[in-house]
């Protein structure tokens, strides 16, 4: 079958599989639209490493403002912020790590995991241990920031307050596009399974009579869709990449 590349494909293939044009479909046209965005929502939602996936970005603060607008990034959450533009550093002539680390680390070579070899100076013994240490100075000297996102105001939260502007990384989960799920075997059985159940509540008052003499049950429908959905949502469950864990 040919890749779905847009909603009006989706709906055809949901149709297909609940039996049109063979049975008529008791679901209207904007029903379908609706279980087609709900089914994405959940998907991006629930399936970390398809439906959302990892993500780093550059994000600009301004002074004195904790609260973003995240309507054009499409998150899903939010994880982390380093904000390295701007903050002082060893290298950063008269900043106070500069001050307190450069004679010492730099001029006497007595810089941790390094050692004075006659006229060499510093002389680093490892990278992993150089790379540790900066690590801690950064941890020490610089202001570290927690971020809090709510995906109903799309509203990034920034604290404490940067007091300057600049550019960090953000490291956020990101939805994936619709058009990129809707080939995806999860999307579609879930979406089916959607279906089934609003084609299953829009008979359920009443049994609809096939040309052939049979009938359409639609308690028989809503309890199949209720069954494959239950199933699907463990399938996507079961199949999330784990989060990553953070400690700051």
């Amino acid at each position: 079958m040919a890749r779905i590349t847009t909603l009006a494909g989706m709906k055809t293939y949901i149709q297909s599989c609940l039996g049109s044009p063979v049975i008529q479909v008791e679901v209207a046209d904007a029903q379908y639209t609706r279980i087609i965005e709900d089914t994405i929502q959940i998907f991006q939602k629930y399936h970390t490493g398809e439906g959302n996936f990892l993500d780093c970005i550059a994000f600009t603060v301004t002074a004195g403002v904790s609260a973003y607008s995240t309507s054009a990034l499409d998150l899903a959450s939010a994880l982390d912020f380093d904000l390295t533009v701007g903050t002082n550093g060893i290298n950063t002539v008269f900043s106070s790590e500069h001050q307190l680390l450069y004679n010492d680390w730099t001029l006497q070579g007595n810089y941790p995991g390094g050692s004075v070899d006659g006229d060499a100076g510093m002389r680093l013994t490892g990278y992993e241990i150089a790379m540790q240490y900066l690590n801690d100075v950064r941890d020490t000297f610089n202001i570290l920031y927690r971020t809090q996102y709510s995906d109903a105001r799309q509203q990034l939260l920034i604290y404490p307050t940067p007091q300057t502007a600049g550019t960090g990384l953000l490291t956020v989960y990101r939805k994936e596009t619709a058009t990129n799920l809707y080939n995806d075997d999860l999307v579609k059985r879930l979406a089916v399974a959607e279906a089934k159940i609003q084609w299953g509540n829009n008979l359920n008052k009443y049994n609809m009579s096939l040309p052939s003499g049979g009938t359409i049950n639609g308690a028989d429908i809503l309890s199949q869709g209720k069954e494959e959905k239950e199933k699907v949502m463990e399938d996507i469950v079961g199949e999330s990449e784990p989060l990553p864990f953070y400690i700051q």
